[in-house]
């Protein structure tokens, strides 16, 4: 199974299949997020849950692990992310590429047509 979590100003979403569970953080750092990261997937192990990749979506520029953000994140500008959590398989991409790439594989919209999204 693909672990996929959204990385918001307010909240961290983790969807495991088709099962949403959504937090409130208050993060003030990357070492914040990546320990509530990691202490999810320590409880999805311990249930025996086999994850194969870990797909993280998190707004502003992603740029080869480096992530621009001024917005309410503003404390990851030029932080480098790690291209491991744990032991897993990691890719970190804009949120709004993976709701476009959500969109268009989930419902089925015809991905040889323009497609505009409005994200706020």
């Amino acid at each position: 199974m693909n672990l996929i979590i959204d990385i918001g100003g307010t909240h961290i979403r983790f969807l495991l299949n088709s099962i949403l569970i959504k937090e409130k953080h208050n993060f003030n750092s990357l070492e914040d997020i990546l320990y509530s990261i990691e202490n999810f997937i320590k409880s999805l192990e311990r249930n025996q849950k086999e994850i194969l990749n870990i797909i993280i979506g998190i707004p502003g520029i992603v740029d080869n692990y480096i992530i621009y953000n001024d917005g309410n994140l503003n404390y990851l500008f030029n932080l480098v992310l790690p291209k491991k959590i744990m032991n897993y398989k990691t890719s970190f991409y804009n949120d709004g590429d993976l709701a476009v790439i959500g969109e268009i594989n989930f419902n089925k919209l015809n991905k040889d047509k323009n497609i505009m999204t409005l994200l706020f």
